[in-house]
């Protein structure tokens, strides 16, 4: 039985464990990093990438109209471009250490993404002389849907 599964049983027979907050220890914290790895932005934004280079090309290969395929771009670009501002601004070293610095940032650079989106969606409709908005809207949703297949395809535990 491991530290963590004999910790959590002692604690779930303990009388008073609504009171009872234990602290973990610096081997007990690595090896729940060691069975959790997180997944990089980074590694999210090129799945999206790639997800939408993929959704262009069929789109511009199978439809006679190419300002479909081309809206679809704007709708990848509108999703992945704001999400490399965000994922930079977060990884910021400036950033790691001070909670308060860290929470500041993730709102600070998720606002510049949001605004970033807006921004992108104002041009496309502006420089796309013939801009579908269904098919950038759904290449903005299939895009973001990413975020889930990442959270299923994590890295394996070692």
């Amino acid at each position: 039985m491991s530290i963590l599964a004999q910790r959590n049983a002692d604690w779930a027979d303990s009388e008073d464990w609504r009171n009872e907050s234990l602290a973990l220890t610096p081997q007990e914290a690595q090896s729940l990093r060691l069975q959790n790895p997180s997944v990089s932005p980074w590694w999210v934004i090129a799945a999206q990438f790639g997800l939408g280079l993929v959704l262009v090309g069929l789109l511009a290969a199978f439809l006679e109209n190419q300002s479909i395929a081309m809206s679809a771009a704007w709708g990848v670009g509108i999703v992945v471009l704001p999400a490399m501002l965000f994922a930079r601004g977060i990884t910021s070293p400036w950033l790691n250490g001070d909670p308060v610095k860290s929470v500041l940032g993730f709102f600070v650079w998720e606002s510049v993404k949001l605004l970033t989106s807006v921004a992108l969606m104002g041009l496309a409709n502006k420089w796309q002389s013939e801009l579908s908005w269904p098919a950038m809207l759904l290449a903005m949703l299939l895009t973001l849907k990413v975020y889930w297949v990442a959270l299923l395809v994590r890295p394996k535990v070692k």
